[in-house]
């Protein structure tokens, strides 16, 4: 996606903290990865580099990190694309103590493995098993906590930018959820809701032709009504 939207756009492909090569020194504790201060990490490296406004992809936590932005700063976003997200999600105590044991005692490697088999093409779970594998094992259990119970919703229904939602077809966790959040965008106007069946919770990797050009057409569409001019 970085390569194929570069050619016309800046393209901002971000490692939040803890995830890729932005490490942490010391260890982490509860509050060094809550969304808010993700959301703000964003917020501070956009002004750095002297960025207004943009169009804001993300998926999964990157989706929630989305809508926490549009909380703490709705002027940021030209438009909103989430895919693999939903708006609002309450996960059981016993379900999330569960699944935190579980990850304390695989390795990384097999949670990588595990992981994977949500890819939809042979591509998409060897991307997905090095991605999940190359993240430290504290980062994951960390973010459970922060991603397992919250509530964007009133946010929704306040936000005026246009929306664009993806919904992967074979994204079984996520379609048991993200019905509340399509009625509140749609409630509102000024959401599209596409629907690629063949893709599951990574769309981009599982479809990445049709989740390029849908992603490409949307953008372009909201350029030209706040500019009249298409993407150069």
């Amino acid at each position: 996606q970085h390569d194929f939207f570069s050619y016309a756009y800046q393209v901002l492909s971000v490692s939040l903290r803890g995830h890729g090569p932005s490490r942490f020194h010391g260890d982490t504790s509860p509050t060094t990865l809550e969304i808010e201060s993700m959301a703000t990490d964003i917020i501070y490296l956009l002004a750095v580099l002297g960025i207004d406004r943009v169009h804001f992809v993300g998926n999964s936590m990157g989706g929630i990190i989305g809508y926490e932005l549009l909380r703490q700063k709705p002027a940021l976003l030209a438009s909103l694309c989430t895919f693999g997200t939903t708006a609002q999600l309450c996960t059981s105590r016993i379900y999330l103590a569960l699944l935190r044991l579980t990850y304390k005692l695989l390795s990384r490697q097999t949670i990588g493995m595990l992981a994977g088999m949500v890819g939809q093409t042979q591509a998409a779970k060897r991307k997905i098993r090095e991605m999940m594998s190359d993240t430290p094992k504290s980062t994951l259990l960390q973010l459970m906590s922060q991603i397992a119970t919250y509530n964007y919703l009133p946010t929704l229904e306040l936000a005026a930018l246009p929306c664009l939602i993806i919904k992967g077809g074979q994204d079984n966790a996520i379609n048991k959820t993200i019905n509340s959040t399509i009625g509140t965008l749609q409630e509102r106007g000024s959401c599209r809701l596409v629907e690629m069946e063949h893709a599951g919770h990574f769309a981009n990797l599982d479809q990445p032709d049709l989740f390029n050009r849908t992603l490409l057409e949307f953008i372009t569409s909201q350029d030209k009504k706040t500019t009249g001019l298409c993407a150069p």
